[in-house]
């Protein structure tokens, strides 16, 4: 991920804004920039969700903005259902005159009450994807995928657009639920453990006896941080009693009054740090984080202080980009001439492409649809599949 890539991407964005006429456009503020990438913007009513998976590992990014993870029964980070909070936000802190910080939410959600001022854009690719936030000149943007090791990647940029230098935060919040289960009840927070070991943040709960982990290693990979805050505690990122994650006291003034280490009973264990960044007119900062499950307690050492190369990381979600392609360009299906005069030929197009990405994943995925799925499902989506991806059928 760098710096053009994004402000390609903004632009294009900007280009079917500006002449929707001539674009390809669906339901609910959402259009399609080329056959592996859609748009989804500000809507009002419905939500779109796209999968990001290794080997039956699944994160789902919503266009709403809310994250959740899972691996078949097991679920990593939680689905939030019914106005509850994301498990999962990132943000950018903007300076303002009095000294506090405003708070811009990446995805969407947790989002500021009554925002002003900011624009975001959620872009699902084939393998990645990003959501991008323009707020006072500052680009904010967050690329999500997950590698053939089945580690999850989050990597977070700013970049500056103002036509000055400026000073800012970039921030996380990670709370991973770890059952075997979709729901958790107020006694199981007596086993959900967290701690900070050399930097790395080591998520655990026990489930029958046994230690499930979630290793959280961050590092700055491009510009240079000028002041660290981290806790281990939820109560510690919200600052006081009674807040909510968008309405968290630390987000407000860019700091962890209470930096927690080791979290057990008394709170429920988180990740988030808040790091202080400076860029210069036109400079971007990156930051990466890499998450690996672990389901063995003896696995977790081996995870602590874990090197995270982005030039690497780049690199093979590049490959992985390219192959998802060239298997879905394994089949030729085109209509012409379409006679609607509501939906375009070439849009209809596209969203085929869309309909393979999604029996790819029905065929090949560990869940998708929780308890609802049937052997028969399982059976016409591997048939459907055989068409393009015939081995791995």
């Amino acid at each position: 991920m760098d710096k053009n890539y994004i402000l390609s991407l903004l632009a294009q964005i900007k280009k079917v804004q500006a002449d929707p006429a001539g674009a390809d456009m669906l339901p609910q503020n959402s259009f399609y920039l080329d056959y592996d990438k859609v748009v989804c913007c500000k809507r009002d009513i419905g939500e779109s969700r796209y999968p990001y998976d290794s080997d039956g590992l699944v994160v789902w990014l919503r266009s709403t903005g809310f994250i959740d993870a899972l691996e078949s029964t097991f679920t990593i980070f939680r689905t939030a259902n019914f106005g509850e909070e994301s498990a999962v936000s990132f943000f950018g802190g903007v300076k303002k005159e009095n000294g506090e910080y405003f708070p811009v939410s990446l995805t969407g959600s947790s989002r500021q009450m009554y925002e002003e001022g900011v624009n975001r854009y959620i872009v699902y690719s084939l393998k990645s994807a990003y959501c991008i936030a323009e707020y006072e000149g500052m680009v904010f943007a967050l690329r999500i995928h997950v590698d053939k090791a089945k580690h999850i990647h989050f990597s977070l940029m700013a970049i500056n657009e103002t036509g000055e230098a400026k000073e800012f935060y970039l921030a996380n919040f990670m709370e991973a639920m770890l059952r075997y289960s979709d729901f958790e009840k107020f006694w199981d927070r007596l086993t959900k453990f967290g701690k900070i070991e050399n930097g790395t943040f080591v998520l655990s709960s026990r489930n029958n006896g046994k230690l499930d982990s979630l290793v959280i290693n961050r590092k700055v990979t491009m510009g240079k941080s000028t002041a660290e805050y981290a806790t281990a505690a939820r109560g510690a990122f919200l600052g006081t009693k009674g807040l909510a994650i968008n309405s968290s006291a630390s987000l407000r003034q860019g700091k962890f009054d209470r930096q927690l280490t080791n979290v057990a009973t008394t709170d429920l264990p988180c990740a988030s740090e808040i790091i202080h960044m400076a860029a210069d007119a036109g400079e971007a900062v990156r930051i990466d984080w890499d998450l690996v499950l672990c389901h063995k307690e003896e696995d977790v050492p081996s995870f602590i202080g874990y090197e995270i190369d982005a030039d690497k990381i780049d690199a093979e979600l590049n490959e992985l980009e390219a192959a998802e392609k060239a298997a879905f360009d394994n089949i030729k299906i085109r209509f012409e001439g379409w006679k609607d005069g509501k939906v375009s030929a070439e849009t209809f197009n596209k969203f085929l492409r869309s309909v393979q990405k999604q029996t790819s994943v029905c065929a090949h995925g560990k869940n998708y649809a929780g308890a609802y799925l049937g052997i028969r499902d399982v059976f016409q989506q591997l048939e459907g599949a055989l068409i393009w991806q015939r081995e791995l059928s």
